[in-house]
């Protein structure tokens, strides 16, 4: 073999190793983001009014969505990968059923379930959104939970979201392909005003019984003023006396004659 060609072989030998070896880090980044998901959560609320009955979540983003943003809500992630898992080697298995039972849970219930909590708890920003960043591999299921809103200006009716579970990778509709970030949007109504409730008596005492002096009259009682009864019984005395008396009288004149 003549020098040149030697050299031409030594030359594309380390072309490529260079190329072999400089494809690991670039290998490694890709995987690396594709184990990783990232969830945005919008919080929306319509104040005063009815939410639209034909808004749907697709995952991606919807700049239409309606509602008005709210901010300063917050939601903690727990790892339910375990729990979907053991329910998912079930026969009669069903996911959307599934993910729709936990949406009924109460928070009694969630703690029963003793999920590992992910990270710290996060906030909703002045845009209504809070963005979480978690693991996806080959299958993982994430449970968000809402904190109770403080709110000054919806202070009155303000409604929680129901407990939120996600089961990655998520496909679209008529997709193959999975999404690396996933939209959610929450929806919830709430008002601004103060609820008109019936309002009770804030005196608990009992009332007072009137009781009506002596001699007065009562309307539509029947009672009779002692007064006058008393009156009434003394002329009718002295008629009968001045009676028996006349009476008595003419009797000693019938004699005398």
């Amino acid at each position: 073999m003549s020098m040149k060609k030697r050299t031409n072989f030594l030359l594309l030998g380390l072309i490529f190793l260079s190329c072999f070896f400089f494809s690991f880090p670039l290998m490694s980044r890709a995987d690396e983001q594709s184990d990783e998901v990232t969830i945005i959560l919008h919080k929306r609320v319509w104040i005063d009014q009815a939410i639209p009955e034909n808004l749907t979540n697709t995952g991606l983003v919807n700049q239409s969505f309606g509602g008005t943003p709210l901010a300063d809500v917050s939601f903690t992630v727990y790892d339910a990968t375990e729990v979907y898992d053991e329910a998912s080697k079930q026969t009669d298995f069903q996911p959307k059923e599934w993910i729709t039972e936990w949406a009924k849970k109460s928070t009694t219930d969630i703690q029963e379930a003793d999920l590992p909590q992910i990270g710290e708890m996060q906030t909703t920003n002045d845009a209504g959104e809070v963005t979480f960043v978690l693991p996806q591999g080959s299958s993982h299921a994430y449970l968000f939970v809402q904190q109770p809103v403080q709110s000054n200006v919806l202070q009155f009716g303000v409604k929680d979201s129901a407990p939120l579970m996600i089961v990655v990778p998520y496909y679209p509709t008529n997709s193959n392909n999975y999404l690396k970030t996933i939209n959610i949007y929450l929806k919830n109504s709430a008002t601004s005003k103060q609820p008109l409730t019936p309002t009770e008596p804030t005196n608990t005492t009992k009332p007072e019984k009137l009781i009506p002096k002596t001699g007065s009259i009562l309307p539509n009682t029947g009672q009779v003023n002692s007064m006058l009864a008393m009156s009434g019984v003394l002329i009718l005395l002295g008629v009968g006396s001045y009676l028996w008396m006349r009476k008595k009288n003419d009797h000693q004149e019938e004699e005398e004659r």
